[in-house]
């Protein structure tokens, strides 16, 4: 297991589904490395950091 699931686990423990869950962390993780290879390339620092914005609200919605 790579060393950052349970780190991102924990700090996204409401949207987990469990110590098992290995989506959630792949899913920030993805987000982030595309945000830093976008901000890299395209060099929009505002459009993605809004991004990341909407993304991390996302994040705090609750799930029914």
């Amino acid at each position: 297991m790579a060393d950052w699931f349970g780190p991102l686990r924990a700090v996204f423990a409401d949207v987990t589904t469990g110590d098992d869950d290995t989506a959630t962390p792949t899913l920030v993780m993805t987000v982030m490395r595309g945000l830093i290879f976008d901000l890299t390339t395209a060099g929009e620092r505002k459009r993605t950091d809004l991004v990341l914005e909407e993304f991390a609200a996302l994040l705090e919605k609750p799930t029914q």
